[in-house]
């Protein structure tokens, strides 16, 4: 397997849990809050005392995609069987968002994707960062990338800023 290479990424922080989580000296991203498919399935036909790196891999398939969760995410999966049922979604909300865990963040390699991607809903608050990083995967179901962060660049960007330094097109209007 070739090794990737360093490379800077950008990404969108849009929620709480985005500008708590780049603040925190590791950083960590959630597939949609849930295990993935193949782990369920597993688990469903009664796989749930077997070998846990053969059974419950690491690299799963998400939305057509090969995609790597962490070591983490398989350990809250296997904590108590069944506690992921859909009826159980409210009952511990760290819990759903460890069990997605994905082995990096998601990012874009392109400013202009990132930045696409972030102006989807302007009205948002949302702030964009650059990071060194190298690609873990392609994110799940976006043109983006799960990378892991090697170096942050600077302080997190407002639209405005990121636009004059990477796009290198107007800011959009203040109403």
């Amino acid at each position: 397997m070739t090794q990737e290479p360093l490379t800077n990424y950008y990404r969108v922080l849009s929620s709480q849990s985005h500008f708590a989580g780049w603040n925190q000296t590791s950083v960590a991203n959630s597939s949609h809050h849930r295990p993935p498919v193949q782990w369920i399935q597993q688990w469903a036909v009664g796989e749930y005392k077997a070998d846990p790196n053969v059974n419950y891999p690491l690299w799963c398939e998400e939305f057509g995609k090969k995609v790597k969760f962490t070591p983490r995410a398989r350990e809250v999966f296997l904590i108590e069987p069944g506690w992921f049922i859909p009826e159980n979604q409210n009952s511990n909300p760290r819990r759903w968002f460890e069990v997605g865990e994905l082995d990096g963040i998601c990012a874009f390699a392109s400013p202009q994707e990132c930045y696409a991607y972030g102006e989807l809903n302007p009205r948002l608050p949302h702030l964009y960062v650059v990071f060194l990083g190298k690609k873990v995967c392609d994110a799940p179901e976006q043109t983006g990338v799960v990378a892991e962060v090697i170096k942050k660049s600077g302080d997190p960007q407002s639209p405005e800023e990121f636009a004059k330094n990477y796009i290198h097109v107007p800011p959009r209007p203040t109403f």
